[in-house]
């Protein structure tokens, strides 16, 4: 089991793709690759420590969660 420490992800900031020169046209893809590196990372059985949950409202923080929940159960 591995531990992980995150801080500022910034889940579903429109304006973060602009500020910090992320490379993606739309915050769904910045999010889908959010996820999708999340996954390749932290396996089923690792805790993870939020130091810092960065998203704009609950809504897009449940939808991640939602979403790294069911890819994980999917592998």
């Amino acid at each position: 089991m591995k531990k992980w420490f995150i801080a500022d992800t910034h889940f579903s900031h429109a304006n973060i793709i602009k500020y910090a020169g992320r490379p993606f046209a739309s915050v769904e893809e910045m999010d889908r690759a959010l996820i999708e590196n999340w996954n390749k990372c932290v396996g089923n059985d690792d805790q993870v420590f939020f130091c810092n949950l960065s998203a704009l409202n609950l809504r897009a923080i449940r939808y991640v969660f939602v979403e790294i929940m069911m890819l994980i159960q999917l592998e």
